[in-house]
């Protein structure tokens, strides 16, 4: 019992955390008024949470044992399908982003060509 409390409890530090960067940039970015959609955020995440996590250990206490281990073992290799998909889509998702962030300076500059960078990627005369 020890060993999923520690689990849980690192997980929890982790998504903390991100909460917590999340709400460090909406005060500084002066979008306090998004605040209340986070704690929504954190309210359904948990509820969700909780209500997946009680439906699979129903779900997994009416299997005789032999089907609650292949239960198991489908569950996890979902898991594990779906952070490999995350961890091969995510450097198509940066290179795709990238080239629309490089895009949409590229169009500004020439709107504004004295701010952002020059061709060397130095500060411009605004910047």
């Amino acid at each position: 019992m020890l060993i999923p409390f520690l689990i849980m409890l690192r997980e929890g530090l982790e998504a903390a955390l991100v909460v917590g960067i999340i709400a460090t940039y909406l005060h500084q970015t002066q979008r306090q008024a998004w605040m209340p959609a986070v704690w929504i955020g954190i309210f359904l995440a948990v509820a969700l949470a909780l209500l997946v996590g009680a439906g699979l250990q129903f779900a997994s206490a009416e299997f005789p044992q032999r089907q609650q281990e292949l239960f198991e073992a489908v569950v996890g290799l979902l898991a594990v399908g779906m952070l490999t998909w995350m961890v091969v889509d995510a450097p198509r998702r940066h290179r795709y982003e990238t080239r629309a962030d490089v895009g949409a300076r590229s169009r500004l500059q020439r709107r504004q060509p004295h701010l952002g960078a020059d061709r060397h990627g130095l500060p411009g005369r605004g910047a």
